[in-house]
């Protein structure tokens, strides 16, 4: 009776489900288990390869710092569940582990004396040999191998040596195509499978060929691939120029390795309706692939910023001059045809600057990009000198909290897919510290210290012109207990689209300060002269919306305004302001509709809202030193009750 009994009782206990922990360090390998502090793994890229389960934690090491090589945007592959989120955090002892794109140019060696007071670094260097065999064709084509089916219809295809036919002795692969068949693979041009190009995680490539065409056209793609798996190497990681005219022109690609490939090849597409043109005849040579020597080689997309200082605490930033004409000290520009940073400086940069310069990419994708997720909490990260830190599109139960951002943004508007940067030109540049856009529903962020954003330390936005479509809804939005500063926006938000909404939003308890004073104040492009930074801005919205709530805040300085509100009209209805602080000098109290409100008071008398907010000082313990706590007396501590609402308990 009594093992029957005992029986029962373990039987009936609940039983709970815990996830694994794994840990990440800088000094790991991953060819280790990952599953303890004394084997952890190493790059980010396994992270993007691992398909983690509810309730699994990623530990980054706290003192870490993943750059160069080891820098890679992480983009989780998987959902949490109801009470068991995949969570991402940090371990060990010291400062928060750091995400970053940043190249350091800290030696003399590192910059070149154009003259003028004009220095370069970076640029092509190349490691080891050439890949590719038989680059020039000047065997009968071993190693390289042509493709014509799929409705394909082709003449001669292959090496010819006929005269006239190459820029450079001895021959070219020649297309000569009556019908370019149903798709890009129709007509390939591609490496043998008895050649193993070896591709090294982390690594950046350039591959390059000459290509002429009876008619113009672009090769619809370039495609990498494991010979044992086909799995693609890059990850997307890849900008291009891929344009043949009727006479002999450069095609370039810059690739980035995510993953270890010991053998893979390369398959030039050529087919289909945007490949080579029916009844034309196509042309290639030269063809060459050369591993790039810096393994944080920051050439594959328009740079973000340049940052002086930032080990020392007395941090600056560089001016980015699209023109190039740069004639004073930080001014800075980058050519989309060496990939060189040019930098004016009166002695060379590493000892004008005492040795710390740091080079942020301009990558589409770094820090976090989630993506249809749900249920993920991130906590304890400090991302640093990013094109941006966190982004997010279609999610659901997602916490942010306990993270820092710093010096983020700034990434130019051009395609990141563009090998030529649109020419170096471009009318925008965004970024910053958190952005969301999409269906978003219950989403937490608390608790964050977000400062130095080019545009906004936390922004959601939606709207068909972004790309992102109509129909789209934010329910569900908190965001309270951090401290925001030196943004152009710290807090912004719009939500456009037919049949799109926005509801149950609460922003409460959190410090705002010094808008308009970002790293990047008097470099937009799109607003040479700084009028619309504010701790709050509120673009139009003509979606319908409910329950937005603005209370128990504090918004400290700013250079413009207070508040920007594009149309109040479509916020009327939907908001509640109440139980706030504002402080300090700026332009206007609030600029709403195109009218500016000079005081608080001129603002609550028009619109009825704010009534029981005060402008007054909230006694900070030292704004100068960023210690935001309240100093005894502050009127913020009795001003209002507390207004935290959560829905669902941060998971």
């Amino acid at each position: 009776m009594k093992k029957f009994l005992l029986l029962v009782f373990i039987c009936f206990q609940p039983v709970q489900v815990w996830g694994k922990t794994y840990y990440v360090s800088t000094s790991g390998d991953d060819s280790n288990s990952g599953t303890s502090e004394k084997a952890p793994w190493r790059s980010l890229f396994k992270l993007n390869r691992t398909p983690f389960a509810p309730g699994d934690s990623i530990r980054l090491k706290r003192g870490d710092r993943w750059v160069g090589a080891l820098a890679a945007p992480i983009i989780p592959a998987t959902n949490g569940a109801p009470g068991r989120p995949i969570t991402w955090g940090a371990y060990g002892s010291g400062p928060r582990p750091v995400l970053t794109f940043a190249s350091y140019r800290n030696r003399l060696s590192d910059w070149h004396d154009e003259g003028n007071n004009i220095w370069s670094t970076g640029g092509f260097q190349f490691a080891g040999e050439e890949m590719f065999p038989n680059p020039n064709s000047s065997q009968n084509a071993p190693g390289w191998y042509h493709h014509c089916t799929g409705r394909a219809i082709c003449g001669p295809v292959g090496r010819t040596a006929a005269p006239g036919q190459h820029p450079s002795a001895p021959a070219v692969f020649k297309f000569q195509v009556a019908d370019h068949g149903t798709s890009s693979a129709s007509l390939q041009l591609y490496t043998a499978s008895s050649v193993s190009l070896r591709f090294v995680q982390g690594k950046y490539y350039l591959l390059t060929f000459r290509a002429k065409c009876t008619a113009p056209f672009t090769i619809p793609a370039v495609s990498v691939k494991s010979h044992r798996d086909g799995a693609d190497p890059t990850g997307g990681m890849m900008v291009q120029a891929l344009t043949v005219g009727e006479k002999w022109s450069k095609c370039s690609v810059i690739l980035r390795a995510d993953r270890h490939v010991a053998a893979g090849g390369v398959n030039l597409l050529l087919g289909g309706e945007g490949g080579i043109p029916n009844g034309a005849t196509c042309c290639i040579d030269s063809l060459s692939l050369r591993e790039i020597k810096d393994d944080d080689f920051f050439g594959m997309y328009y740079c973000s910023n340049l940052i002086f200082g930032g080990g020392s605490g007395a941090t600056t930033t560089g001016v980015l001059v699209q023109s190039g004409r740069i004639a004073r000290q930080g001014e800075w520009f980058q050519s989309p045809v060496d990939r060189k940073i040019r930098l004016y400086s009166t002695a060379n940069p590493a000892q004008y600057y005492g040795e710390d310069v740091a080079i942020v990419h301009g990558a589409p994708r770094s820090g976090f990009w989630l993506s249809n997720k749900q249920y993920h909490v991130f906590e304890d990260i400090h991302f640093f000198a990013l094109p941006s830190g966190w982004n997010g599109l279609d999610f659901s139960h997602v916490v942010i909290q306990n993270c820092a951002a710093s010096y983020t943004g700034g990434v130019p508007g051009v395609d990141p897919r563009d090998y030529h940067w649109s020419g170096g030109s471009f009318r925008v540049r965004g970024g910053g510290a958190v952005g969301a856009s999409g269906n978003i529903c219950d989403w937490i962020v608390r608790n964050n210290d977000f400062r130095q954003s080019y545009d906004a330390n936390i922004t959601w936005e939606n709207g068909a012109w972004h790309g992102w479509g109509n129909n789209k809804k934010a329910d569900g939005i908190e965001v309270y207990g951090n401290v925001f500063g030196l943004a152009h926006y710290n807090l912004e938000f719009g939500w456009n689209g037919a049949g799109s909404s926005m509801s149950n939003v609460h922003i409460y308890h959190n410090t705002l300060y010094d808008a308009g004073y970002e790293w990047s104040a008097g470099q937009r492009p799109d607003e040479p002269v700084q009028k619309e930074d504010a701790h709050i801005k509120c673009w139009n919205s003509p979606a319908t919306g409910k329950n937005i709530r603005i209370e128990n805040n504090i918004m400290d300085g700013a250079r413009s305004q207070l508040l920007y509100f594009s149309d109040w009209r479509q916020w009327s209805s939907v908001l509640t302001m109440q139980n706030n602080i504002y402080y300090g000098a700026c332009g206007t109290f609030a600029f709403i509709s195109g009218v500016s409100y000079p005081t608080l008071g001129a603002f609550q008398d028009h619109f009825h809202q704010d009534s029981s907010s005060r402008y007054t000082d909230p006694l900070f313990r030292s704004k100068t030193r960023g210690d935001f706590r309240l100093a005894d007396g502050s009127p913020a501590v009795s001003l209002g009750a507390y207004a935290g609402t959560s829905r669902w308990g941060g998971m």
